[in-house]
């Protein structure tokens, strides 16, 4: 687990959309879901990229925001929507996966706090021996329309 003293030094060193300290794990456009008033579970969206030579490995998260954070995939099969938890993720060199809806995402559970639109929550994600924390604002919901993998 980090400490806020930890987390403030981390987002002096970078912004959200920099280079993370996972080595070579670049993160983009992070954003959390804004939940009805009262929500306990929220979902976290970026993209992530693997800028080196090597496969790079996501563990596990963790925020001070919430009790539990997991990686999850959502997808249709025999035309039901379905969501599991993934215990780890890896990217391949130069590979891009982007957690979105209908895809995988960071699901923020047990909310220790109230966010809205315009909060921020710091995230911390683990790969195999190093971490990064990043900024994830709070963005209002919008209409998406679900597009399971490979449908387009």
């Amino acid at each position: 687990m980090i400490n806020r003293a930890s987390i403030a030094l981390l987002l002096l060193a970078a912004p959200a959309a920099a280079w993370a300290n996972c080595a070579n794990l670049k993160v983009e456009d992070p954003w959390i879901r804004e939940a009805p008033p009262g929500a306990m579970t929220m979902v976290g969206f970026a993209q992530l990229s693997n800028k080196g030579a090597t496969p790079l490995t996501i563990t596990g998260a963790s925020s001070p925001d919430f009790g539990s954070v997991e990686l999850h995939q959502s997808s249709l099969e025999a035309g039901q929507a379905r969501m599991r938890r993934v215990g780890t993720l890896t990217l391949d060199p130069g590979e891009v996966v982007r957690l979105e809806p209908g895809s995988y995402h960071l699901m923020l559970m047990q909310a220790s706090r109230p966010l809205a639109s315009g909060d921020e929550s710091l995230i911390e994600l683990r790969c195999d021996t190093t971490s990064a924390v990043v900024k994830f604002p709070v963005r209002p919901p919008q209409v998406l329309k679900y597009q399971p993998p490979g449908s387009n």
